[in-house]
């Protein structure tokens, strides 16, 4: 026995176990795709959902506390009024008529558009795997395609790559 076929014999197994792990991970992976694609479209939204709930239950919680303060600091005359000019445009009536600036004509209607506005909403791009995902689970032709190509590539790891060696097979 040359040395030749001796690497042969140690080199063709190896082949076989990694070409039959290869071909049958991707079918396995491409198979498992298909059947969980509408459970994770189904997570991201919902991910989605929660966070701009966290978000807004955040600006609330913000708002709450600075009612509390408010609240808390209700006998104090100065923390009052500061609160009247800003949320109520209180004019105090020391102040000096002409002294106080008007804001121009455009300025609120820019305040309500930018309050309508939320940054918050800007959704980011999907990924990859949330795009693709989608995708699958929204058409059923490719769910069918996807599926029947992750079968072959399985069939194929099987039939290619799990035969027994001929020349075992002859020893025996």
């Amino acid at each position: 026995m040359s040395s030749s076929q001796s690497y042969n014999q140690l080199l063709d197994p190896m082949v076989r176990f990694f070409g039959f792990m290869i071909f049958s991970t991707i079918g396995m992976g491409i198979i498992a795709l298909v059947i969980l694609a509408g459970p994770i479209t189904q997570y991201y939204s919902d991910h989605a959902i929660l966070t701009t709930y966290r978000k807004d239950i955040e600006a609330l919680e913000k708002v709450c506390d600075q009612h509390r303060q408010l609240l808390a600091n209700l006998d104090d005359p100065s923390v009052m009024e500061r609160a009247a000019i800003n949320y109520l445009n209180y004019v105090p009536g020391d102040v000096d008529p002409s002294k106080v600036t008007t804001l121009p004509e455009p300025w609120p209607a820019l305040k309500q558009a930018l309050a309508m506005v939320r940054k918050d909403d800007i959704l980011p791009a999907p990924t990859l795997l949330q795009a693709s995902t989608r995708i699958i689970s929204e058409n059923s032709s490719y769910q069918i395609l996807l599926m029947a190509f992750g079968t072959a590539l399985i069939v194929v790891s099987m039939t290619c790559f799990c035969r027994a060696n001929p020349a075992s097979a002859v020893r025996k």
